[in-house]
Formats: structure tokens, sequence, C-alpha cells
């Protein structure tokens, strides 16, 4: 069976790329190196490095070709607090049987060799006498540093249904044994079958969000919550799943005080919505309208990513897709109120939409948007479907002109072109770090476009 949202076979075997972007010094650069701040630079961005969108060349790397296992497939992408990147994703086998990855590169592009087996995790989630096909499409590091990773798995059986897959490295990559079997777990809702699209880890336990089937708009919006033991967790919604009535997949959350933000696609019309539940599982009717509305901008939109900025605002980063079996739909961004209403002052006229030749897979991952510390946006998206661009949106949703060449940086790549997976802003060193992908021979690599 082939697997949901797979990319077009252009980027199907992927060299990844991890771009820092700093900026150049100018000639009217103070004695130390610095240039004089911009009056209307946001004070919470360590000194600046030089212009706004400009990649440093000497700290862009793209690492060697080397004799990786065969058919290694990334999916998404995630960079930890020291700048490390991370790719998710799965090793595609002739029997169809495939073994889930994670890695994870150094600054120069190289894998991380003290880290797992030579820089690479791989998780097989089949039980004893049932081989089974493992994704993962997400991740991220937890406080104690460890790699939590998450998708879905499939047995071989022809009758079988998808399950989520959630893994737990420790800080050093090995497999977790204290969570699940063996530092693997798969959970599903009773009487029906998981894949995950996303996650928000909450100390140690893990929230899931994602559909009853692998199709990635579904038919039933679900959210699971796993303990730090690996388990369903009992004490959230019916024996640890949550089934969001009106909707049809839940893509990204974030942790909120005594509960959770989901954003999720709503079922009439099909569109971004936003809900949140508490700790227990149950929909919070105080929150929005008392259930799930969609945004009067956000029909035919696809959640990919769910922000907050410092006021609280909740930005949804998507693509506009409104028609099924899309791999990819135009990249929107749409806001909401701290307490869940849509927001329709931002952008304009409450939305942020670009039709103009740019694009979001479908199945991209939870880290293809970021929040600087000021609340501007920074968003992955692909031109001509091979070039990798970064944009950055101001606090109120305009494409900010001082960033790169009107608002866009477009990310280094091979001859062959490449796509984007995860963004990360680093605040003091007035930086963010970007892995991207450009297709075979699979090549890594770390690049530095300042902010």
């Amino acid at each position: 069976m082939r697997p949901p949202s797979l990319l077009p076979c252009a980027v199907c075997l992927c060299a990844l790329s991890c771009v820092e972007l700093v900026g150049v010094p100018t000639s009217d650069a103070a004695p130390d190196g610095t240039v004089a701040r911009d009056a209307a630079r946001p004070g919470c961005l360590g000194p600046p490095r030089g212009e706004p969108g400009a990649i440093d060349g000497a700290r862009s790397h793209w690492g060697r070709a080397a004799p990786w296992p065969a058919g290694l497939f990334p999916r998404g992408g995630a960079i930890d607090p020291q700048g490390r990147a991370l790719a998710f994703g799965f090793v595609l086998s002739a029997d169809a049987l495939d073994d889930a990855f994670v890695m994870r590169l150094l600054s120069n592009g190289e894998l991380d060799t003290a880290w797992a087996d030579r820089g690479i995790a791989r998780v097989d989630g089949g039980e004893e006498g049932r081989p089974r096909r493992d994704v993962f499409l997400h991740g991220a590091v937890d406080a104690k540093g460890r790699v939590v990773a998450g998708g879905w798995t499939l047995s071989a059986d022809a009758a079988s249904t998808y399950r989520g897959i959630v893994a737990r490295f420790t800080a050093d990559g090995l497999p977790d044994r204290s969570f699940g079997r063996g530092g693997v777990a798969t959970v599903a809702p009773r009487d029906s079958g998981f894949a995950s699209y996303g996650s928000w880890i909450d100390g140690d336990e893990v929230l899931l969000v994602g559909a009853e089937g692998g199709n990635r708009l579904g038919a039933q919006g679900y959210v699971m919550r796993v303990t730090g033991r690996g388990e369903a967790d009992a004490a959230f919604g019916v024996a640890g799943a949550v089934a969001v009535a009106g909707t049809r997949v839940a893509r990204a959350a974030l942790g909120d005080g005594d509960g959770y933000l989901v954003a999720i696609v709503a079922t009439e019309p099909m569109g971004a919505a936003l809900v949140r539940l508490r700790r227990d599982g149950s929909l919070d009717a105080r929150f929005g309208v008392g259930g799930v509305l969609v945004h009067p901008r956000g029909q035919g939109v696809i959640p990919v990513s769910l922000l907050r900025q410092p006021d609280g605002a909740l930005v949804v980063y998507g693509a506009y897709s409104p028609f099924a079996h899309q791999h990819e739909g135009a990249p929107t961004l749409v806001r909401f109120t701290p307490d869940g209403r849509p927001d329709l002052r931002y952008g304009e006229g409450g939305a942020v939409a670009s039709r103009e030749g740019l694009a979001v897979w479908l199945g991209a991952s939870t880290a293809t948007a970021a929040v600087q510390c000021d609340g501007a946006v920074l968003a992955l998206t692909l031109f001509g479907r091979e070039a990798p661009l970064l944009q950055r949106f101001t606090p109120e949703g305009a494409l900010d002109t001082r960033f790169g060449s009107v608002g866009r940086v477009f990310l280094p790549t091979l001859a062959s072109g490449g796509v984007a997976y995860a963004v990360l802003p680093r605040s003091a060193e007035a930086s963010a770090v970007v892995l991207s992908a450009a297709p075979m021979p699979l090549v890594l690599g770390h690049h530095v476009v300042g902010l």
C-alpha cells in the first residue's frame, strides 16, 4: 500500500540541508562588527549581524554523499534547542515493510555519529509474527533532551487498520526502554484506526493528533494522549482517545494551561478550525463559540502548523486545498484571538493568502512555520514545486519587506531543487535555522538567514 501524502517522485529520495540564516556585515558596521540597529528592529532580538534575510555562506554547509541505507525517505523535520536538525521519515523497502527513522545532523551538515547508530535511529514497530510498515511524520525534543517521534504504522495484513506510532529515544539516541515496548508504543481508539500527523510533548506525556486512517483529510478527527510509560492514557477521553465531532483530521496542537489547543479540519464547511480540550479530553465550551468553528477565511485550508504569538493570539499556517486528493495547496495564514474567536483584523480581511505560484505540501511537518520573539511569523513554502522559500510576516500579517527580497528569501539548493521541512528562530543569535532537502544522491547539510 502506498503511504499517505507522498510527495511527488522528484523529491522522494532527498538530500537534507539545514540552513541558518544570518546577515553579512555591511559597510556601516560598527568597529565590533555589528550594524546600527534599525529603529523598527525588535528589541528582543540579539545584535544584528547584517541585513535581515542574508545567508551566511561561511556557515552554510552541504554534507558529503555517503553510503546511507538505501531508500531513506524524509517526511518531516525539527530543530532542537541547540540548533541541530532532526529529520523524520521511513526507509523504503522492496517488500513495503518499511522501518521508520530519525537522523540528527551536526552544524557542518554531517550526521551526528555520536548519536544513535552513527546518527540514524531506526524503528520496527512490528509485533511478533506481524511485520508492519512504519512511518515517522513529526517529532520534537523534550525537556530532558529525549527525541520523541510519531506517525503511523500499518500491518502487512490485508485487513489491517492504521495505528498511531510514537517512539522515544534517550539523549544519546538509544531506544528508551521505559517507554512502550522497547521504546516504541502503538495506539489507536477503540474500534477505529488512527494515524498521527502532529504532536505536543506535555512533560513525560505525549499528545497525538490525527485521524482514523491514513488519508490526510480523514473522515474523523482524533486526539490521543500517551502516558510516560507509552500507554494510551485512560484519564483522557475514552481509553485515551477523543473523537472531535464535526471534524475530519486534527493536524497540530499546543499546550494551553490546563488543556490543549488543536488545529483541526472541520467537516462542514471544510476548513481550518481551532478547538480547546481540557486535561480530561472534554471540549471546552467556553473557548471560541463552544464547538468547532471554521475561520471565515479558513474555508478549504488544511492546517499544517499552530503558533502562539507573544500576546496570546493563535496563528494557523496551512495549505489552501479545496479539492480532495491534492498533494499541495497555496500557503495561507489565519489568526484567532486568545479566547478562540476569528481575528478579522489580521492580514487582509482576516487572512494572509499567497496564490502566486507558491505551495505547501499537505503532508508538511508541523515545524514548517514558527514565531519570532516579537510575534513575526516565519513560514516555509515552495516556489515552482522545487525551490524552497522562507517568508516573514509582521505580527499583524503583512509581508515584511525589510526581510530578504520583499519579505522572501530563496534557500540554498542543489542543482535539482529541493523542499524545506522545519524552521526555528534563535532570537539571541538573530538568526533562524532551516532544514531543507534536495533530490538524491542523499546529502545532509547545515547552512546559517539574519532576522
